[in-house]
């Protein structure tokens, strides 16, 4: 493999730098996992079969490990999103005052919604259906404006 090609690959690698999907990652990994294979595959032995070599292995490296870089990014993502959907008075969404009023008013706020959380059992329905445990959440008292900042911690 000649050193245009070693090169070409590395730039094509560096200018699909942008993922934003697991498609996108893996191809990137693959593509920088070859780049990086044939180069270190070239360099160590220099008539021609390190280079290949080198180039598929580094495409199965890179391809394999930015695929379970990416999964892990996206279930930290979800855990993020999960937990600031289901603690927003720990987030500070509450009470917070409005900038635009007047100094001299009372502060205003909005109530957390009172929340009854139930977990249901892993079932089986009908024979053949097999429902995982998961939680139920129900709303028993909708949010609402109040004059005073609200207390934290209302959720049941």
């Amino acid at each position: 493999m000649s050193k245009k090609y070693v090169a070409l690959i590395t730039a094509l690698a560096l200018l699909s730098s942008s993922c934003s999907s697991t498609r996108k990652s893996i191809a990137l990994g693959l593509a920088a996992g070859a780049g990086t294979g044939a180069a270190i595959g070239a360099i160590s032995s220099p008539h021609g079969k390190g280079a290949m070599t080198g180039l598929a292995v580094g495409a199965l490296v890179g391809g394999i490990a930015s695929y379970f870089i990416d999964k892990g990014l996206q279930d930290r993502d979800k855990n993020v999103r999960r937990d600031t959907l289901f603690n927003l008075e720990e987030h500070g969404v509450f009470g917070s005052e409005i900038s635009s009023r007047p100094k001299s008013s009372a502060p205003y706020g909005i109530t957390p919604a009172v929340v009854d959380e139930q977990y249901i059992e892993t079932q089986v329905q009908d024979g053949n259906k097999l429902i995982e445990g998961h939680k139920v959440w129900t709303i028993q008292e909708n949010s609402h404006w109040m004059r005073e900042a609200p207390e934290r911690g209302r959720s049941r």
